[in-house]
């Protein structure tokens, strides 16, 4: 149906061309409009002379009613051909998704699993359905700007959708079913999937893995990339300065979308290759491009007016400062990367539009200038909020290493002013947070020496020498450490004390098991002083009583030295009355 509306078009008149104003002709023209506006006169129409009469016949530039040229409708951004592409790919999936259902249809399946394919499956007929609308939507309004459509809560939602299915369960659940029940899978999924992968890449600025991602494509025969997965492949190149490669894959997408007859997305293809011939410097075929687009979107009510004003501007003869500047601002504007480029591209169309005010492309700069100032200024704020977001981390030091290692050259004086504006924020922010931290670990430190030194105070020497260690590193460490000598000596002390009444206490008594009980209790209290006080001076006689209390315990039983310590309340006394003390339990383990 497409081809036979082309041969239709071809057969009308398509191969006439429009006439286009000259080069020298419209320098003249500007030339006498500087000299029209100086004096106050009105300026003739666009393509006539002065003096000459008005122009009757149909004129290749026409002029907007609001008196500026319309934006241009970039490719990178959302446009006809990119819905349409999605809509097909989706068509064929829906296909593919029957087509297993169809062969899994007379297979047992569980009820989860056929829960989820008819999800899957009403998922796909929603994005079909949704895809369609807004296709048969543009095509009957005409000419959209790609701001309008971005801006479109429709296509908004029906992106997010569109991301939520190819992240989503159904397209491994596909691939998974056929393997499962040997059916053959789609070659379609994984080229969706590598797409998703390109689209994802796009987004956080990775261009090496777009090109990657598209180069690592494994394509069966007969299929090819779709023209969104091109398109980000072209623009990544372009990203890298891979000019060369870039305009090969361009032509390349340009000629298989010819061959299929699909204008829409010729159009945009036809403008961008032609966009990147002319900042290569290719100016005649970037004007003989131009003028093909002319010729076969004019005919079918395509505004051209953006293409006829670069004729305009290239002319016929050999291309002067003003083409070499205008291609050169292109170049930055298709390859522009926010990271390595920030506001320099501003500053480049804005001497343009100073150096060269009545240029042909005038409006065409104007908006370029708002469009790249509007994405920079997304860049730069997402890159304040960053830095905001690290120092809210307290993460300050690499919120002012990635201000501070921002080329000054991308930056204008308003913008560098509030880099360092938030880079001496953040500083103060940190030296708040440093002298907070400080004191609330003065005040901790403070609080820790007072209760160690209450236990110190209350014979605690255990929990004492505790607290004192948490000190150390603080500028209690001199006094905590002298606390801590201090504190394991009493403590050895009390607890050889300890295990001497308990000794004396076990010579006394006439019950057997309790004078096992006192001895072992006695024995492993002297055990633990090295282990809980390694600096004390008295570990030598701590090792001589434990050697006296073990002879005691061998004599009674051997087997006791190996057996467990029983539990013990040291403090309460073995019952019945206590006899008087062995001489030879005092003379073998003396008081302290």
């Amino acid at each position: 149906m497409v081809g036979a509306l082309l041969l239709t078009v071809a057969l009308s008149g398509g191969c006439a061309r429009k006439e286009v104003v000259p080069y020298d002709q419209a320098r003249a023209q500007r030339e006498t409009a500087k000299s029209h506006a100086d004096s106050g006169q009105e300026l003739p129409p666009v393509g006539q002379r002065p003096g000459q009469p008005p122009l009757t016949g149909p004129v290749s530039v026409r002029q907007p009613s609001s008196g500026a040229a319309t934006p241009p409708m970039s490719i990178l951004r959302p446009s006809l051909g990119f819905i349409e592409e999605r809509r097909a790919r989706f068509e064929k999936t829906l296909s593919d998704w029957h087509t297993l259902d169809q062969q899994l249809a007379t297979l047992p399946t569980a009820q989860d699993k056929r829960r989820a394919m008819d999800h899957c499956s009403g998922e796909l007929r929603e994005l079909v359905s949704k895809y369609r609308a807004l296709a048969e939507n543009l095509a009957g309004r005409g000419a959209l700007s790609a701001e309008d459509l971005a801006a479109s809560e429709i296509f908004l939602e029906t992106q997010r959708r569109d991301i939520r299915f190819l992240e989503g369960p159904c397209l491994p659940f596909l691939t998974a079913g056929a393997e499962q029940f040997n059916v053959r899978p789609s070659a379609t999924v994984a080229l969706m999937q590598a797409e998703a992968a390109m689209q994802e890449a796009m987004q956080r600025g990775d261009y090496a893995a777009v090109v990657s991602a598209y180069e690592g494509m494994s394509l069966p025969p007969g299929k090819t990339a779709g023209v969104a997965a091109v398109q980000s492949y072209v623009q990544a190149l372009m990203r890298l300065q891979r000019d060369d490669q870039a305009l090969a894959a361009l032509r390349e997408l340009l000629r298989r979308q010819h061959d299929e007859g699909i204008l829409p997305r010729e159009f945009q293809l036809m403008r961008l290759l032609g966009d990147l011939l002319l900042t290569q410097e290719k100016y005649g075929e970037a004007r003989e491009q131009y003028r093909e687009l002319a010729r076969v979107h004019g005919e079918l009510g395509a505004q051209v007016e953006w293409a006829n004003r670069q004729l305009i501007l290239l002319g016929t003869g050999e291309a002067g400062e003003e083409v070499r500047a205008y291609a050169a601002l292109q170049r930055r504007i298709m390859g522009f990367d926010p990271a390595r480029d920030g506001f320099r591209v501003l500053r480049q169309a804005e001497e343009f539009l100073q150096r060269y005010p009545y240029s042909p492309v005038l409006e065409q700069v104007k908006a370029l200038l708002e469009e790249q100032r509007g994405q920079a200024q997304l860049w730069f704020d997402d890159l304040l909020a960053r830095a905001d977001r690290l120092a809210a981390e307290k993460r300050h030091r690499e919120a002012v290493v990635l201000l501070e290692n921002l080329p000054k050259d991308i930056l204008p004086p308003p913008q560098q002013d509030m880099v360092r504006t938030k880079i001496e924020a953040i500083t103060m922010a940190e030296a708040v947070g440093m002298e907070t931290a400080r004191l609330s670990v003065e005040q901790e430190s403070q609080e820790g020496w007072n209760s160690a030194l209450a236990n110190f105070e209350s014979g605690r020497y255990d929990e004492a020498i505790t607290g004192f260690k948490k000190l150390l590193d603080t500028k209690y460490g001199e006094r905590a450490r002298a606390r801590i000598d201090e504190a394991a000596r009493l403590g050895a002390q009390e607890d050889r004390r300890r295990a001497a009444e308990l000794f004396i206490r076990a010579g006394r008594t006439q019950d057997q098991e309790g004078k096992k009980k006192l001895l072992l209790a006695s024995r492993k209290l002297l055990k633990d002083i090295p282990v809980k006080y390694p600096q004390s001076d008295l570990l030598d006689k701590v090792e001589g009583n434990l050697k006296r209390i073990e002879e005691e315990i061998v004599r009674i039983d051997p087997a006791l030295l190996k057996a467990p310590v029983p539990a013990v309340d040291l403090m309460e006394p073995p019952s019945g009355p206590l006899p008087p003390p062995a001489v030879e339990g005092l003379n073998g383990f003396e008081r302290p």
